[in-house]
């Protein structure tokens, strides 16, 4: 299956990921949605904007991707331990089965994946 959400909130991107996903195992469901919500909340914060969602399951992996308008890619960053923000894609890093980004003609796309 395939989504697609235009200028995607945080909140709508848990929604809809929620929903579509609601037939997996509970913790892989938390996961993609913690995932998601990520994603989307780092292309909000950075680049103004998430301009697109595309979530793609098949019976071996979830694929999400968040594309926005900012070509800076990103970087998984050394946070302190006081430090209240940062660690976004550092879980994406660790909870994930694999995450990549690639440079787009409008900007960029950061996709993770979960095995299932």
């Amino acid at each position: 299956m395939r989504i697609a959400l235009r200028a995607p909130s945080a909140h709508n991107a848990r929604a809809a990921v929620a929903a579509m996903l609601v037939d997996l195992p509970r913790e892989t469901l938390e996961v993609a949605v913690l995932l998601t919500s990520e994603l989307v909340a780092n292309a909000i914060e950075h680049a103004g904007g998430a301009h697109q969602l595309i979530v793609e399951c098949s019976a071996s992996v979830i694929i999400v991707e968040v594309s926005d308008d900012d070509p800076a890619l990103p970087a998984v960053r050394s946070v302190g331990p006081d430090e209240p923000r940062g660690r976004g894609l550092f879980l994406v890093d660790r909870m994930s089965s694999r995450w990549c980004t690639r440079s787009t003609a409008q900007g960029k796309v950061v996709a993770f994946e979960l095995d299932l």
